[in-house]
């Protein structure tokens, strides 16, 4: 069952216990020893809303969790990429790279660095060699053009 349900191939601990509710709805998997007190916890969230199920789910008091791991477009990008959407991540990136401008902070300053390199990257995987040369050297702070 645990296989099916996770697509995992490795086996359950021992012990291994399963909390199930009214209507025969598997609730909870407890891989390894477990606490009375963790089960009567988990017993109390079966008739919770959803949201209070999914706020106990986290280790830190959050919904999502988005407050502690902070994304910014340059991830929109590399998402955008890793799906297989070429126009879409080089756009984000662009846009990304326009909004940082040159008076920045360090901080900034190593952004727009990663970003051109991711656009380099990019077009590199795309076989845009021209467009690839020019980010590379806009990290570098070239101008191919002139040597």
């Amino acid at each position: 069952m645990h296989n099916g349900i996770f697509a995992r191939e490795k086996p359950l601990p021992l012990p291994t216990s399963f909390l199930i509710d009214k209507h025969g709805q598997l609730s909870v998997i407890y891989r390894g020893p477990v606490s009375s007190e963790q089960v009567f916890n988990d017993i109390n969230l079966l008739s919770a809303s959803p949201r209070a199920v999914a706020e106990s789910a986290w280790p830190f008091k959050s919904s999502d969790g988005s407050e502690n791991f902070k994304i910014n477009k340059l991830d929109f990008a590399k998402a955008y990429q890793k799906g297989g959407y070429y126009d879409d991540a080089l756009l984000v990136a662009q846009n990304y790279l326009k909004s940082i401008t040159e008076n920045d902070s360090q901080s900034g300053q190593i952004n727009r660095a990663k970003t051109w390199m991711f656009i380099a990257a990019l077009e590199q995987g795309e076989k845009n060699w021209g467009k690839e040369i020019n980010y590379f050297a806009s990290i570098c702070g070239l101008n191919i053009w002139s040597l």
